[in-house]
């Protein structure tokens, strides 16, 4: 019996190296559906049911940082892009993702922004390590949220969350500005 676990578990390991994937990390796809089912799916005459996430009304996407890409739930695919180091969240419950001078985005999408009114639902905590600690000497908000772009010459990022970290003060705006 001994043999038998031991050549079983020989094979597998075997295989493994055999069939090994290199992760290029800069260079990841976003999942693509092979098939799409609104409704649940029945397996062994309905034995296994499987079912999709409940999906609130009017929900555009849900990024719930449980992988290596940032991922969309919903369905709608309105995946993010960008890096982040995915982890448990705080206290060893859920997901979270740590942001170390990187970001993810959402690239445009008419689906996205249907309507005027939208709300983002999200929790931050600010780590206090050696590192965020030097990164914090300035006192300058950075973006946590914000919609459009940030270049040189141009800053079109309104609506926008903005946080200092070193005196741990938020500012919210409402208009965008064009600096020239």
């Amino acid at each position: 019996m001994l043999f038998r676990v031991f050549k079983i578990w020989y094979l597998l390991l075997n295989f493994y190296y055999k069939t090994q994937i290199k992760c290029d990390i800069d260079n990841l796809s976003l999942p693509e559906c092979d098939v799409a089912i609104d409704s649940a799916i029945c397996i062994s005459n309905g034995q296994k049911i499987l079912l999709p996430e409940a999906k609130p009304y009017g929900i555009s996407a849900h990024i719930n940082f449980d992988s290596i890409t940032a991922v969309d739930s919903t369905g709608n695919r309105n995946h993010a892009l960008g890096n982040f180091f995915a982890s448990t969240g705080f206290g060893s419950v859920g997901n979270s993702a740590l942001f170390r001078k990187n970001y993810i985005y959402i690239p445009h999408s008419d689906e996205f922004f249907k309507s005027v009114d939208f709300t983002y639902t999200f929790f931050i905590y600010l780590l206090e390590d050696e590192i965020s600690v030097k990164n914090n000497t300035d006192e300058k908000f950075c973006p946590i949220i914000h919609k459009g772009i940030i270049k040189d010459k141009i800053q079109e990022s309104s609506p926008a969350i903005m946080i200092n970290a070193k005196v741990k003060n938020t500012k919210t705006i409402f208009k965008h500005k064009k600096l020239f």
